[in-house]
């Protein structure tokens, strides 16, 4: 139990003291969220053919993210001329994880569909969030590709689930509980390749509801905050899988 509270407070600190060293990375994460949020307003009114292409500005999008965060893990500094930079062997290693996680989709898909049958569908989105919830460490620091990604990420998980869910559940619940009735729904909706995208959502709906007008800054709040908790996510990852550290 000590050692897995010293490591939380490793994590905590170093992440505090990373993400005030490298302010240009939540200007690009800024940019590159609500960039994305007018490029959705574009292409989804397109249908089929918008939202493929969405996806793609989306894999994009973490591209450039992962690779912030794999400097930072690395002991680098984000500088804003660097912010543009472009990983393409990330990229591949993100769609090709990304390809499996649509397949998987619509195989589920129809299960959503019927509302005698959305239970299962919700119920096997929540498990694809929980297995796979350590990918995008996996992918940029460990740099692993496709299904064997996916085979780490649901072993990772399994060996240290209690060490590695237990921040995520101190960071959500605040919100989840103000949406209590619709927890399952809100987890089962959630992206494993950037898990913390959840509390931006859930922030800027909570803003929009409690505050007309400024749902922004719930986004904008929630962004600052999921990018701390990615980098402290990278500092845990590394500490539980080179360290075997266990409660």
């Amino acid at each position: 139990m000590k050692s897995i509270i010293n490591l939380y407070w490793k994590c905590l600190r170093s992440s505090a003291v990373d993400l005030w060293n490298n302010l240009p990375i939540l200007l690009g994460s800024i940019l590159a969220y609500f960039g994305f949020l007018l490029v959705a307003q574009i292409l989804l009114p397109f249908g089929l053919v918008g939202r493929f292409l969405l996806g793609f500005v989306y894999i994009f999008a973490l591209t450039l993210y992962y690779g912030w965060l794999q400097e930072i893990q690395a002991g680098k500094r984000v500088k804003f001329k660097n912010l543009g930079r472009f990983d393409y062997s990330l990229f591949s290693g993100i769609i090709s994880v990304a390809f499996l996680l649509f397949l998987l989709e619509w195989i589920v898909q129809p299960f959503g569909q019927d509302p005698n049958t959305r239970w299962v569908y919700l119920c096997v989105e929540l498990m694809l969030f929980l297995l796979l919830n350590a990918i995008p460490e996996i992918v940029y620091i460990g740099r692993v590709e496709s299904l064997t990604a996916i085979q780490k990420s649901a072993h990772f998980v399994q060996s240290y689930w209690i060490e590695w869910f237990l921040p995520l559940v101190l960071l959500l619940t605040p919100i989840l509980v103000l949406w209590s009735e619709n927890v399952l729904l809100a987890l089962a909706s959630a992206d494993p390749l950037l898990p913390p995208l959840l509390l931006v959502q859930q922030l800027s709906l909570y803003f929009q509801v409690t505050l007309p007008g400024v749902g922004y800054l719930g986004s904008l709040i929630g962004v600052i905050i999921a990018t701390w908790f990615m980098i402290f996510r990278a500092y845990l990852f590394d500490g539980l899988e080179r360290r075997g550290t266990k409660l």
